[in-house]
């Protein structure tokens, strides 16, 4: 008789202790990917031509960052100051990220490197992933690594792949999500750098 409530309390334990687990597992956060073009914000053109000062409380101002290149350097935005950037965040498991690194080829042979840079940051992955993906693709331009995703948080990239135009002051000037053409691109950015 003795052994039933111990049975029960050892059964309601492991009831209590499956609850509490059920309940603290944190969700699983699902990736949304959007495969056409949505020119989501667009930046007004700043009025003011000079470099943006950390007084100003304008909200396009670009978040600097500094992250490691797969070359080991560490690399800032601010870096770039003087040259239209393109900053484009991907992943190598995201289909739609794929097709935007061909139109990325396809517009890095249409601008003016004096002018313009390209950067791919990679959202979450080892370096030796992105550099096995990197080298297969054959890609040419700068790539980023943001393995624990702060730079991504901090632009609020919300769905793979995200492009931003940062104009040569440093100010946000566009942002797309989901694949974009070279086209579309290169009209954007011409127009940022013609004011």
């Amino acid at each position: 008789m003795r052994s039933l409530p111990r049975l029960a309390a050892i059964l309601l334990v492991i009831c209590a202790v499956i609850i509490f687990a059920f309940y603290m597992k944190k969700p699983e956060v699902e990736t949304e990917v959007e495969t056409t073009p949505v020119p989501e914000t667009v930046y007004p053109h700043p009025q003011s031509t000079s470099p943006p000062t950390a007084s100003q409380s304008g909200t396009n101002i670009a978040p600097d960052f500094e992250l490691e290149a797969l070359k080991g350097q560490k690399v800032r935005l601010s870096d770039f100051k003087r040259k239209v950037v393109l900053l484009d965040f991907w992943a190598t498991w995201c289909g739609p990220c794929r097709i935007q690194i061909k139109n990325l080829k396809e517009l890095k042979s249409m601008v003016n490197e004096d002018k313009v840079v390209i950067i791919s940051i990679d959202v979450g992955e080892s370096k030796s992933t992105v550099q096995q993906f990197i080298s297969k693709e054959e890609v040419d331009w700068l790539v980023l690594l943001d393995t624990k995703g702060f730079t991504a948080k901090a632009y609020r990239v919300r769905a793979i792949p995200t492009v931003f135009i940062v104009d040569a002051e440093g100010n946000l000037r566009k942002k797309y999500v989901g694949v974009t053409s070279a086209e579309t691109l290169l009209a954007t950015i011409e127009a940022v750098i013609s004011g």
